[in-house]
């Protein structure tokens, strides 16, 4: 019967020959052989492919490869002009010069004056000073109303020192760009205000496709049908710089589980 001693001193030996698992120094950027193997592997990507255990792609060329299976949404469409209600034209225009306004003399209390010897709807728009609303017929009443705003005293002064009034058949160009600002419930209906309208932001040409493994184990990611890397259970990957739309993601388990989705990227900050 062999002695305690040497058999301790056997399995010493045997620990110390045992071969130990593969690390790697890179963050994991090769696959290891078993992919599923957290050990082998424990660290993730980081840099333009973030978030994966192991890569089957170059992160620096792969990104730049890729497109997209639907191109993004279009911008929504802008409508020329604003919504104005219809026999607004001709109109007697009120422009008002803002740089004469301060806090005794403001655009609101002009338009309240206004609209106190007006019977009719008044337009105004803040941000160019103007205020306008339908003319008489009759060209003679049309000059007598032009003549008369000019000389309504206003803030101690005459509104024709402050503001061009004029008729008009249109908007002034400056204010083509506007629409209708929506009015509160229980406003009253006789009083419109323009705002610009806002200009729809541009479609980005680049952006991120964000991958997620809802999982709780690890998942074969495809991205287009090709084969990309692996994702750890319930993580996130990241692939950076890719041309905006959607792509087709499949994820597939080492139970040989696999389910697809289409995933739009997201804007890259």
């Amino acid at each position: 019967m062999k002695s305690l001693p040497w058999l301790i001193a056997v399995a010493v030996l045997s620990g110390c020959a045992a071969k130990s698992a593969p690390m790697f120094d890179d963050a994991g950027v090769y696959p290891t052989v078993n992919p599923y193997d957290h050990q082998q592997n424990p660290q993730y990507t980081t840099g333009t492919m973030a978030g994966f255990r192991s890569l089957y792609v170059d992160p620096e060329s792969y990104p730049a490869s890729l497109a997209p299976v639907e191109p993004p949404p279009a911008p929504p469409i802008q409508m020329e002009g604003p919504n104005l209600p219809d026999g607004l034209f001709p109109a007697i225009l009120i422009q008002a010069d803002l740089t004469r306004l301060n806090e005794g003399k403001t655009f609101e209390s002009l338009v309240e004056t206004i609209e106190k010897i007006r019977d009719g709807i008044v337009v105004n728009m803040p941000s160019q000073g103007l205020i306008l609303f339908p003319a008489p017929e009759q060209e003679k009443l049309q000059a007598r109303t032009i003549r008369r705003l000019k000389s309504t005293k206003w803030a101690n002064e005459a509104l024709g020192s402050i503001a061009t009034i004029d008729m008009g058949d249109q908007l002034p160009s400056s204010a083509m760009n506007s629409m209708v600002q929506q009015q509160p419930e229980g406003s009253e209906g006789f009083s419109l205000t323009l705002v610009p309208r806002p200009v729809a932001p541009p479609v980005p040409s680049m952006g991120h496709l964000v991958l997620e493994n809802t999982s709780t184990a690890w998942a074969e990611v495809e991205i287009n049908d090709a084969k990309v890397g692996v994702l750890g259970p319930l993580a996130e990957g990241t692939v950076a710089k890719v041309r905006t739309g959607t792509y087709k993601i499949t994820f597939t388990l080492p139970n040989g589980y696999t389910w697809s989705e289409r995933k739009m990227t997201s804007v890259a900050h």
